[in-house]
This record gives structure tokens, C-alpha cells and sequence, in this order.
């Protein structure tokens, strides 16, 4: 069914290697990408990031996309193949995505490790208590604030705004210069190794002006919003909190190990860029989610019409797989577009 489209591995990769992530090597998904491979540059028409829908035999993604039966075995061992592996998705170079932010196991604990940890005395009923404990306190610590994180820039206008900026510079690159996605900032060098070099940035052939300069101002970007990468350009990866610092844009807590005068501080400099509701930060992570998964829906299998009543069952869907009920799904949505387009600045006082 699907056309043999030469792979991107087989000849000259597009793009290069300054901000781009390195490939690992992975039997499983080398065999499924070669056995797959119309399917998957077929996808890449589509997305940057080819992502898995999560937990594709638990969910009617099928009937939502009106996928084949080709399709729905392909999408269901892409699922299942990401799944097992953590992976976020593949890029178009093939090269593994991890992330966070969307989709992660329900716990990083080994249960026999921790449950050593714990006094003898405890019977198996508060040990078990302890443990269910410690994976809640694991799943709404850092990995969903740092969700939460990029659920609010992606609302804030002065955000998107410096966003669109240089995603019409980086379109403006030849294909040949494009950095791939995800975007890493670039390498940063001592100054004596660079002056040990003999030459710089700007006097290198390999480069042109336009992406010394658009590698400039990316680097900027991300300083500006504490930013590590962008995952792709609707999916920013903040930072989270390290060695006693915060990003500001990061909503902290006690337990994060951090000062009440750094919290206070942090929050401070959050409140002048805007980001006065992070005691919101759930409905935030929930709205990161809903974006992201909404998004990929739109764009996969583009070129085929969406069945009736779509958007009334993805909803359906997300509120299942969010574990939130279907009328805040629906109120998470409308507070995304309010934001994004001014009506309101902030969620706080909202539930």
C-alpha cells in the first residue's frame, strides 16, 4: 500500500549536525523503520517528529483516524515498540526521541530497592501504602511541573511570538542547513579553545551567515526561557531545578530541596514575565498534553478527511487517557485558545 520512498538513512542526510541529537543504535526499531519505511516518510510528510499514540491497543486511535487494517498493525507495533523503550518518537533522521514531558512510566523506582529501605517493622499494608506513596509523589514532582512549564509557554503570546520568529528564519535555511529536531542549543566552548582554533563561527565555510545567525538567536531563546531544546517547534523542554537553582519559569516547591528565599526570588522574576498562576500548574501540564496530542491527530494521515464528530472523540480519548473528566477537557481547550489569543492572561483564580 505504501509507495517505496528512498530513506533519508540510505542517502545524504538532510540537515546537520549542529544542533542535532546523536543516534543510538536499536535493532528493533532499525527492523521495524526498514520494514515500515513508506510508511514512516509518509508520516515525516507530515510531522517533524513521527510520535507514537500512546497505548494504541487501550484506545480507539483506529477509528478516530480511519486507519486501514495495514495501518492500524503498523501504528499498533510502532506504539507498542516506543512503549517498551520509552521513546517519545523518531525524528526523520531515524535517530530516537526521548522525552518526558508526554509520556513516561509510572514509576523510576525499583520497588525491591525502596522496599529495603523501609523499617522491618512496617507491616506489608503500610509498606505497600509507602510505596504507592512515593511513586504519586515521583509522577507530581519534577517530570509533570516541567510539563506544566512548557504547557504555560506555549500559551503566553510574547513566547509564541519570539517562537515564530525563528521558526521563519530556520525555514528560511536551505534544506541542506536546517538543523533537525529536536533543536539542542549549541555547543558551548571555552574561549581559549575557540581562540586556540585560529579561526571563528562566522569564518568557517562549512556555515553560512543565516545559520551562524539563526543559531545566535536560538541560543538566546533558550537562555531567555530556560529552555534545553526544542523537542519541536509547538513542544518546548524546559529546565527543571539543579544545584540549588531555579529556572524561573519553573513552578518550585519545598520538596524540590530548595531555600524559601530562592522559591520567593524565583517566583518573583516569574510574576514580572507574566507567569503570575503557577499554583496552576496541573491544569498547565493537562493543557500541554491536550495541545500535543491534538496536534499530532491534525497532521496524521493529512491527506484523507477526519471522520465526523472527530473532535468530540479525541476528547473522549484524552479524557481517558488523562484520567480528567470529559467537560474539563473541553474547559482546558477553550482556556488554551483564551490565552493564546489575549482574551485572558493568566488561569489564576480559574479551576
Amino acid at each position: 500500500m505504501f509507495e517505496n520512498v528512498p530513506s533519508t538513512a540510505e542517502g545524504k542526510t538532510p540537515g546537520i549536525l549542529l544542533l542535532q541529537n546523536g543516534s543510538r543504535k536499536d535493532e528493533d526499531l532499525r527492523n521495524f523503520l526498514k520494514s515500515c519505511s513508506g510508511w514512516f516518510e509518509q508520516r515525516c510528510r507530515e510531522s517533524d517528529i513521527v510520535c507514537a499514540l500512546p497505548e494504541f491497543e487501550n484506545y480507539d486511535w483506529a477509528s478516530l483516524l480511519q486507519l486501514t487494517n495495514e495501518e492500524r498493525e503498523i501504528e499498533k507495533r510502532f506504539s507498542g515498540l516506543c512503549g517498551q523503550q520509552d521513546l517519545f518518537g523518531v525524528n526523520k533522521n531515524r535517530q530516537r526521541i526521548e522525552s518526558t514531558l508526554l509520556s513516561r512510566s509510572k514509576s523510576s523506582f525499583d520497588r525491591k530497592d525502596i522496599l529495603d529501605m523501609m523499617p522491618e517493622d512496617w507491616s506489608d499494608k503500610k509498606v505497600d501504602r509507602n510505596y504507592e506513596a512515593l511513586q504519586v509523589l515521583d509522577e507530581n514532582s519534577i517530570w509533570a511541573r516541567r510539563t506544566a512549564t512548557a504547557g504555560m509557554m506555549i500559551c503566553k503570546p510574547a513566547f509564541l511570538e519570539e517562537r515564530d520568529e525563528l521558526k521563519e528564519m530556520w525555514e528560511r535555511l536551505p534544506s541542506t542547513e536546517q538543523p533537525s529536531f529536536p533543536l539542542n542549543r549549541s555547543p558551548v566552548f571555552p574561549a581559549e579553545f575557540l581562540q586556540s582554533l585560529g579561526t571563528h563561527f562566522s569564518d568557517s565555510s562549512v556555515y553560512s551567515q543565516e545559520l551562524e545567525q539563526f543559531t545566535r538567536k536560538y541560543d538566546r531563546f533558550c537562555d531567555n526561557w530556560c529552555l534545553m531544546r526544542m523537542i519541536s517547534w509547538d513542544l518546548p523542554d524546559p529546565m527543571g531545578p539543579s544545584n540549588d537553582k531555579i529556572p524561573w519559569p519553573f513552578p518550585a516547591h519545598r520538596s524540590d530541596g530548595i531555600t524559601d528565599s530562592l522559591i520567593v526570588k524565583s517566583t518573583g522574576i516569574a510574576e514580572e514575565h507574566g507567569f503570575d498562576d503557577q499554583g496552576s500548574w496541573d491544569s498547565y501540564c493537562s493543557i500541554m498534553k491536550i495541545d500535543h496530542w491534538e496536534r499530532t491527530i491534525n497532521v496524521r494521515y493529512a491527506d484523507r478527511p477526519k471522520p465526523r464528530g472527530v473532535t468530540t472523540r479525541l476528547i473522549s480519548i484524552l479524557s481517558e487517557l488523562l484520567g480528567i473528566s470529559f467537560d474539563r477537557v473541553k474547559r482546558i481547550r477553550r482556556w488554551k485558545k483564551k490565552l493564546v489569543n489575549g482574551e485572558i492572561s493568566s488561569l489564576k483564580g480559574i479551576h
